[in-house]
């Protein structure tokens, strides 16, 4: 029997501040540089886990072939990881003065090699009063 082995990303963005919760999902891209991490961890056990999350304000359509994010304007450390069965939940919180600006794109790293992408379509806009946090779902 073969069955299909498949990684799919889904993201999260909860914004909270005085002016109420705003929330947004969105499927993302694991690209090819993503999936030889999953190899290499496969094919000798070391490489590098997810470990960070950066916001960018690029514009460019993820493409499989991404490298980095487009224009990264800010990246911090996974706060938290679980796992399932079949998924990893990562989330990282971004506290209300660390960080603010117009972002259009996020991006999951290992280490410094990108393991998934997402351009949001509609950016989203983080006050200086407002924190942020991102929940990245990584299911196979």
């Amino acid at each position: 029997m073969n069955e299909p082995f498949e990684i799919k990303g889904k993201i999260t963005i909860e914004i909270f501040g005085p002016r109420g919760k705003r929330v947004i999902k969105k499927d993302n891209l694991i690209v090819d540089v993503g999936k030889n991490v999953v190899r290499d961890l496969l094919a000798n056990g070391s490489g590098n886990g997810i470990s960070r999350m950066a916001l960018g304000t690029g514009t460019t359509a993820a493409s499989a072939s991404d490298t980095d994010l487009e224009a990264q304007s800010y990246i911090k450390n996974i706060s938290t990881k679980e796992t399932s069965n079949k998924k990893i939940t990562a989330r990282t919180f971004f506290t209300s003065g660390e960080v603010s600006g117009t972002f259009n794109e996020i991006g999951m790293f290992c280490s410094t090699t990108l393991f998934s992408r997402v351009v949001l379509g509609t950016a989203i806009v983080k006050a200086p009063d407002e924190s942020l946090l991102l929940t990245w779902e990584i299911t196979f």
